[in-house]
């Protein structure tokens, strides 16, 4: 399966606002911690756990780069038993977001290091409609070709005055 998508940056002020507008419902998805258990240059293997309320779901995800672009990339996911997933995440390190739906993007408000990093995604089902796409006005950067936002690269960092360090 090929994935398209484009990334977004959101202050904390715009994500309120976003939720004082009213003018989508914004629905949440749940608590996802994640981690990877292979990061090579053009593939990742991550391990999800889906978190809302008493419901636990887990993911085992591989992603390969397609070319020079981080716009798009193959996929394949499968569902794993949760009690997997946790021994998997025991020693590795791991990101806790949670994860919103808005209208046709999926917003990720990060936690613990990187606390204050809200990113929103949107996928595209062609390259061309990707790139004829406007980002949202509530966005203030388009990260989609920073390979710093991706989340295996997100690993052991810190987010400071909006900077990955």
């Amino acid at each position: 399966m090929k994935e398209i998508e484009r990334k977004f940056l959101l202050k904390g002020t715009q994500f309120t606002e976003i939720l004082s507008t009213g003018e989508y419902p914004l629905i949440f998805l749940g608590i996802f911690r994640q981690g990877y258990v292979v990061v090579k240059e053009t593939v990742t293997l991550r391990v999800r756990i889906c978190i809302l309320k008493h419901w636990r779901q887990a993911f085992l995800t591989a992603k390969g780069i397609i070319g020079d672009n981080t716009i798009e990339r193959t996929e394949q996911e499968i569902k794993i038993e949760p009690e997997l997933a946790d021994k998997l995440l025991e020693d590795i390190d791991v990101i806790i977001k949670s994860r919103y739906i808005y209208n046709d993007y999926v917003i990720d408000v990060f936690h613990g290091d990187l606390e204050g990093l809200i990113v929103a995604e949107k996928e595209y089902d062609t390259l061309g409609e990707a790139h004829a796409d406007t980002p949202p006005a509530w966005s203030y950067s388009e990260v989609t070709d920073n390979p710093q936002f991706l989340n295996h690269n997100l690993l052991g960092k810190k987010y400071i005055n909006g900077i990955i360090a």
